[in-house]
């Protein structure tokens, strides 16, 4: 049996947490989604479509395991994705964090930034004791 990668262990922490947020969501892992303005198929990490007063809803979500924080080049490559599907949120998460630039880009954009941490690993030292998403 092949072995995970770390940054496919990654996307699969942050898929069972959104799973667990909204379990009414569709929450789907690796989806394949056409691109409305470029008409390519773009892999998504992590959809969730759900339906609020009737109007359906596609957020998107980009994980990354970095091992240093994200920079506004990640960012602007996200931001092109979620206009090509017309994707009602984006959220970027890393592991490592982000760059000033990075946060003040994603804010005025609109994209949630977050870290996420497998608190059953033994590589993150500190107390906490289920999977944790930060907002940054």
């Amino acid at each position: 049996m092949k072995e995970k990668k770390d940054w496919q262990s990654y996307e699969e922490l942050i898929y069972q947490i959104y799973k667990e947020l909204d379990p009414v969501a569709e929450v789907k892992m690796n989806d394949k989604i056409l691109g409305l303005e470029t008409q390519k198929e773009r892999q998504i990490d992590i959809s969730i479509r759900s339906n609020i007063a009737g109007h359906d809803i596609l957020m998107i979500v980009q994980a990354k395991n970095y091992k240093k924080p994200a920079d506004i080049k990640i960012v602007g490559e996200f931001d092109s994705v979620i206009r090509d599907l017309r994707a009602s949120k984006g959220i970027l998460i890393c592991s490592a964090g982000f760059t000033r630039t990075a946060k003040e880009y994603a804010k005025r954009l609109k994209i949630d930034l977050y870290t996420a941490h497998d608190a059953s690993k033994v590589d993150w030292q500190t107390e906490i004791q289920i999977p944790v998403i930060k907002k940054v």
